[in-house]
């Protein structure tokens, strides 16, 4: 995404007829500030499916963060998880240096499950949002809340 054309929200179209896949977050000027995956295409090299969870990713363009944009974002994702099947946890993998993305997920209820390795054997975190069927998450939402690493 970031060696990309950021005005070609084109790139980040790619889905399923079912909705899963790529969904951009598009500015006023038409460049692409962040992107969502959800699905299959959201999966990490070391993770399996798993009955009644979706898989998300998101990526904020750099010239793009620190503005809160990700936290709008992120609360949309789930609910698009949700829409996609998410009958029982939203799942997400994200690389361990990046504290930034793993204090979003957290923050959102996200709670970390495993570490493994993933692309270039870089430590990968998985993060899963437990569902309880309702709108909001059935976790605690509060930063350092249980399950914290």
């Amino acid at each position: 995404m970031y060696d990309s054309d950021p005005c070609s929200a084109a790139l980040f179209l790619v889905r399923d007829a079912d909705g899963a896949g790529y969904h951009p977050a598009v500015g006023r000027d038409g460049r692409v500030l962040a992107f969502a995956v959800v699905g299959p295409e959201a999966w990490v090299r070391g993770q399996e499916p798993a009955p009644g969870t979706v898989d998300v990713g998101m990526g904020v363009h750099p010239a793009a963060t620190s503005r809160g944009l990700g936290t709008h974002l992120v609360g949309q994702v789930v609910d698009l998880a949700r829409d996609l099947g998410a009958t029982t946890a939203v799942r997400a993998a994200v690389a361990v240096f990046n504290e930034r993305s793993l204090a979003l997920c957290r923050s959102a209820g996200f709670r970390p499950v495993r570490d493994f390795p993933g692309p270039g054997d870089r430590p990968f975190r998985e993060l899963v949002l437990v569902l309880d069927g309702s709108r909001r998450p059935a976790t605690d939402p509060v930063p350092g809340g249980p399950g914290e690493h």
